[in-house]
């Protein structure tokens, strides 16, 4: 059985409705007789949307009868729930019906369209028993006009009338023209399964990204839409549907959007993949009408799957995974391979990575362990939870020259990751790192640091290194930026053979002893004398000697009398010098230096993990709070309301005994509604409602992309939101209102908490 393709007379009904609802557009764009209603959902509705879907509707309704037509402004979301649109029905089957649905969004991008930005279009979907075949991007002002259709490539008609020019389009790079894109091998789904993060975002860092703003991705979409944001070379906003004819004509990469409905993606689908291009929901599945409305669409697989990866974190890996996409090691790399790897290569991979999941637990569940060490070498960051850190047991492994790593705790998989540069840093982090030149030196660098609100340095160094105080200070301060930080530096000689013993910084050879027991010493003088913790001063010994012949030659001595003696020299203290190798510092510097970057990496690494964990916690703060503001703004109108009445009918009982007792004489109804609506007005919250929402979408868009501190714009945030809320509270005079004033101020006040310590 052949594919259903579109025929032509549908193509032209659509083309028809698209004509009808961009004259009615034209009318109503840019004139001052526009007016804008706020919806239940408090999307804004003007009266173009309905006109421009009243006039679609006639067009179908006189072309296509027998066809349903579901609108966003005559029918909603609730419509799809219950309309019979034959999904389950096959139509291409001896027993099967065809069941056609037009789906309208008179105008995507109402704001767009309020504000006099031609970025805004109409959307027509038809749909076969469920499945878009049929879509419509059509802008009225520019006269651009994107028809996409199964069993064809996606059309631009320019202008109108003798006029009109039709060209075929394609996403960028695209090599299909046919309008039915090849059947994949593989699911993009699997191909964003074989991508690590750190490869998603290498392939990100190259492309332009749309979303219509960044206040659509709420709650758990904003941490997802944040790591696409922080990785794209561009991120655009404010595109709306155009985003995405832009993406079907080769001029941008991909299109992230979340919390969009059946009308607002369905109308995209032909006109994407008609052009060569791809589109999903966040998971990579197919879109359909029962769609959570997070969609993604890319001009190439593998853009769309490194898309997809980033969206997903590492929700969907296994637990070793998930440990091996934060640490970037080489075995993460090998099992996460590119986009073009064969088919199989994730069955191959099934049985390592469930074998590491075991060792991993076996490991972790190891009794009786005292001391248990990060080998920073290995695994990296050592301020992973549950994993306790000794230095002195990384030294002495190191003077040994083991080079074992098997002992090393791997974090738990439980532990919060490293999303990498780009996302919010904690000021509360520990770091270390351990550099050794492998003969003569192993440098240890830790770093502590807690929150402050500037960047205080506190440094131990050995006394040969004070004079690099200054240079060490400024690189730790220019990475972190705000915390007390408490630094340690640690310089030792590396024990090169078991017959060299390591003595104040000097490596020595020690006494040995044959079969019958005698001792041997083969050292040199110089190996005897770099043993001791001195050494002479020969220029103060010198001056000893001239000082003892000088006094003999004064008192007239002479003969063996007058030669000083050993115990003569002996007896000025100068004669000997704590021993310190004058090129130690020149020695170590390379490695200190070098130390020291790597620990302060580390640090900002434990820094982002935990900045992770506060996110997660202020974002459930934030949603509460959107949360209690809807609830504020359904109860505000209805409280005023109800104040009014109540006002009315206290005056009306109060000077009712007065007006009969004057003889009924009338109450002055003009004065009393300019009471009322005095008393209204004080009552009136909208404009602090309209300010906290603000903030609290600054608070949250805030965290993407974050590249300086943010810790002050968001306490100040807070305590603008914090002074809304009072505000609020004051004018509530009622108690449902008061108590969600009182409950917004209660989350804003753990955020606060929160936000101290957030760089």
């Amino acid at each position: 059985m052949s594919a259903y393709s579109v025929p032509d007379e549908l193509v032209a009904v659509a083309c028809a409705a698209a004509d009808a609802a961009g004259a009615e557009v034209r009318q109503w764009f840019r004139s001052p007789a526009l007016t804008v209603e706020t919806k239940a959902d408090t999307s804004p509705v003007t009266a173009a949307d309905r006109a421009v879907e009243a006039a679609v509707r006639a067009v179908l309704a006189s072309r296509v009868p027998d066809h349903t037509v579901l609108g966003e402004e005559g029918d909603g979301a609730d419509a799809f729930a219950v309309a019979d649109l034959g999904a389950d029905v096959d139509p291409d089957s001896p027993t099967g019906r065809v069941v056609f649905t037009w789906v309208v969004d008179p105008i995507d991008g109402t704001k767009s369209f309020m504000t006099g930005k031609a970025t805004f279009g109409t959307l027509l979907a038809l749909l076969r028993n469920g499945v878009p075949v049929l879509g419509i991007i059509d802008q009225p002002i520019t006269r651009e006009r994107w028809v996409g259709a199964v069993g064809r490539p996606t059309e631009l008609r320019t202008g109108s009338g003798d006029e009109l020019d039709v060209v075929q389009v394609a996403v960028k790079g695209s090599t299909t023209n046919a309008g039915v894109p090849a059947a994949p091998t593989r699911t993009l789904a699997d191909d964003a399964a074989r991508l690590s993060e750190a490869e998603a975002a290498d392939v990100l860092s190259q492309v332009f990204v749309y979303a219509t703003a960044p206040e659509m991705f709420i709650g758990p979409d904003v941490l997802p839409f944040g790591r696409v944001a922080a990785a794209a070379k561009h991120m655009l906003y404010g595109a709306d549907c155009y985003g995405y004819a832009l993406l079907a004509s080769g001029y941008t990469d991909a299109v992230v959007e979340a919390d969009l409905k059946p009308w607002d993606y369905l109308a995209l689908i032909p006109v994407i993949q008609g052009a060569g291009g791809s589109i999903t929901d966040w998971s990579g599945a197919p879109l359909d009408v029962h769609s959570d409305g997070r969609v993604v669409a890319a001009a190439n697989p593998v853009v769309h799957a490194a898309a997809l990866r980033m969206l997903a974190g590492t929700s969907g890996l296994s637990a070793s995974a998930a440990v091996f996409a934060a640490q970037g090691t080489a075995d993460a790399r090998t099992t996460a391979t590119a986009v073009s790897a064969p088919a199989d290569a994730a069955a191959d991979a099934a049985p390592a990575a469930a074998a590491m999941d075991d060792s991993l637990g076996e490991t972790l569940r190891l009794p009786n362990l005292e001391r248990r060490v990060w080998d920073v070498n290995a695994v990296g960051n050592g301020a992973v939870t549950g994993i306790a850190v000794d230095p002195i047991a990384i030294l002495e492994r190191l003077s040994e020259g083991s080079s074992d790593s098997s002992s090393s705790l791997q974090p738990s998989p439980s532990s919060p990751l490293d999303r990498g540069v780009g996302y919010v840093e904690s000021m509360t982090g520990f770091g270390q790192a351990v550099i050794d030149d492998g003969h003569s030196w192993v440098v240890h660098v830790e770093l502590r640091s807690v929150n402050n609100r500037f960047c205080d340095v506190n440094m131990r160094l050995p006394r040969y290194l004070s004079s690099y105080e200054a240079e060490f200070t400024a690189a730790i301060k220019s990475s972190l930026m705000r915390g007390k930080v408490i630094a340690g530096v640690d310089v030792r000689r590396l024990q090169t053979t078991k017959d060299e013993e390591v003595s104040n910084g000097e490596t020595t050879r020690s006494p040995t002893t044959d079969e019958a027991g005698a001792v041997h010493d083969d050292r040199g003088n110089d190996d005897l004398l770099r043993g001791m913790p001195i050494r002479v001063d020969v220029a103060a010994v010198r001056s000893i000697r001239a000082l003892l012949d000088e006094v003999a030659s004064t008192a007239g001595l002479s003969g063996p009398s007058a030669v000083p003696s050993l115990a003569d020299v002996l007896s000025f203290s100068e004669a000997f010098t704590k021993r310190e190798s004058e090129d130690v510092a020149e020695a170590v510097l390379p490695l200190v230096r070098s130390a020291l970057a790597a620990a302060i990496d580390d640090l900002r690494s434990s820094r982002r993990r935990e900045g992770a964990t506060l996110e997660a916690a202020l974002d459930v703060c934030v949603s509460e709070i959107q949360t209690l503001l809807v609830e504020v703004e359904a109860r505000a109108p209805v409280r005023v309301e109800k104040e009014r009445r109540r006002l009315r009918e206290r005056l009306m009982a109060a000077l009712g005994n007065d007006m009969v007792a004057k003889g009924g004489s009338s109450l002055d109804e003009s004065r009393l509604e300019l009471e009322l609506a005095i008393a209204a007005d004080r009552l009136d919250v909208s404009e602090e409602v309209v300010r906290l929402k603000s903030h609290v979408q600054l608070f949250r868009m805030s965290f993407v992309g974050v590249n300086q501190p943010i810790g002050s714009r968001l306490n100040f945030l807070t305590q603008e939101m914090h002074r809304e809320a009072s505000t609020i509270a004051a004018k509530a005079n009622d108690s449902a209102m008061a108590q969600c004033a009182i409950r917004i101020k209660e989350e804003l006040e753990r955020m606060r908490e929160q936000v101290q310590n957030i760089r």
